[in-house]
């Protein structure tokens, strides 16, 4: 008992520590209202408590007001790029992260319209500054659909969907290339797969897909794409 007491005592102490460093003491969390309770009911004790008793707006109510103000403020559209001609008749592009850029979701796409009556097309994303990935995200959810990469010049909202259809497998976009296991019987060529139970992976920096083995039978998935340039290009020029 003396020994489980103890251990307890270290445990609130290595939380008081941890709370103290990383959120009480952080200076960009000075101005913040800020709360952490964590409790323990097989013994009926708080491990931790600063401010429990205090309200807090639930971090989900703050999509109302944001929801608010971009209909207050955004209007009805939304700049998808700024674009120029130079000498050469050729089409500057200079995008915006808009999202909805080949998203079946949109059907008028304005940008794509304009971009369709040029031969040659530059993309400049000097300007993006930002990571693929915002603040707070978990690296491992990287191949699930809520985690689609940010990136200046967003394709099919940086999402592949992969389908079968009767024996083929299929995708949109269309264009993405898919290695899979051999007992699979599946063929690179047609898209065609023999054996039905299979599932989708991706590698965290490239948009190599690969069709593993499962108990599962698969039906559809739908995968965020790692959006560079490289890939942005290859997709514009099928389309």
């Amino acid at each position: 008992l003396l020994f489980i007491s103890f251990a307890s005592c270290s445990v609130q102490k290595q939380i008081a520590r941890s709370a103290k460093a990383d959120v009480l003491d952080n200076k960009s969390l000075q101005a913040a209202h800020v709360g952490i309770s964590i409790f323990d009911p097989g013994t009926n004790k708080y491990l931790y408590n600063h401010q429990g008793d205090k309200f807090f707006v639930p971090a989900s109510n703050t999509k109302i007001p944001t929801c608010y103000a971009a209909m207050k403020y955004l209007g009805d559209s939304l700049v998808g790029a700024r674009i120029a001609i130079d000498e050469k008749a050729r089409l500057l592009v200079f995008p915006t992260g808009d999202p909805t850029f080949l998203n079946s979701e949109f059907i008028y796409q304005a940008v794509f319209e304009k971009m369709k009556q040029h031969k040659e097309i530059f993309l400049y994303t000097d300007s993006w500054k930002e990571v693929r990935w915002g603040s707070g995200w978990s690296w491992n959810d990287y191949e699930a659909a809520y985690m689609a990469e940010r990136s200046p010049f967003p394709v099919y909202g940086n999402i592949v969907r992969f389908y079968l259809s009767g024996d083929t497998l299929k995708s949109i976009p269309s264009s993405i290339s898919v290695s899979a296991d051999q007992v699979l019987g599946y063929d690179t060529k047609t898209g065609t797969v023999k054996l039905k139970k299979f599932t989708i992976e991706r590698g965290i920096d490239d948009d190599k897909f690969f069709l593993k083995s499962s108990t599962n039978s698969f039906t559809s998935v739908s995968i965020p794409l790692r959006s560079d340039i490289g890939l942005v290009s290859g997709l514009l020029e099928d389309v």
